[in-house]
């Protein structure tokens, strides 16, 4: 088995919730074919000058460029990058820095979502499957979860990271 980019979500920061991006593979013959997805999201990627993710430096981005290298692609353009674990890690103390016990102490609009008709793993093995129900889940667990980072960051984190100045870009 290999690992296979099956969804992904993503917004401008600041723009309305309305303009949250999503992809995933619900409709691809073979969902363990991600080029096209992928394609997508480097697209994304090239294009920003920030990205903000949680426990994105050890894992997607790591994630992500190895399916790039794998399918030939380059290396996105340069970019910023925003981890909100980090923060957590270098700033505070916290019980657990995980974004659902994060979000449900400081998110009032958005709270990180259990998947809880495909709970754990299960979600992705059903994705895998071509399990259409699994995928509508997987999207809006995706998309709330670029929602309630945004919140946990903007709302709460940004005063507390003088790493980069986002009022630059």
């Amino acid at each position: 088995q290999f690992t296979t980019i099956l969804s992904w979500s993503a917004k401008w920061l600041g723009t309305d919730e309305s303009q949250v991006m999503y992809r995933d593979q619900r409709d691809k013959k073979n969902v363990r074919d991600d080029k096209e997805i992928l394609k997508a999201i480097w697209s994304l990627l090239d294009e920003a000058d920030v990205v903000l993710t949680q426990n994105g430096i050890r894992f997607d981005s790591k994630k992500l460029n190895a399916r790039f290298a794998i399918h030939g692609m380059n290396e996105p353009s340069s970019y910023k990058h925003i981890d909100t674990l980090r923060i957590a890690k270098r700033k505070f103390a916290f019980d657990s820095n995980k974004l659902a016990h994060l979000t449900e102490i400081f998110c009032v609009k958005y709270k990180k979502l259990d998947h809880k008709a495909f709970p754990g793993a299960k979600l992705w093995t059903e994705c895998l499957k071509g399990n259409q129900e699994a995928f509508k889940e997987m999207e809006e667990y995706n998309k709330h979860d670029v929602l309630s980072l945004e919140e946990l960051y903007v709302d709460h984190f940004a005063k507390w990271d003088n790493t980069i100045d986002i009022n630059w870009y």
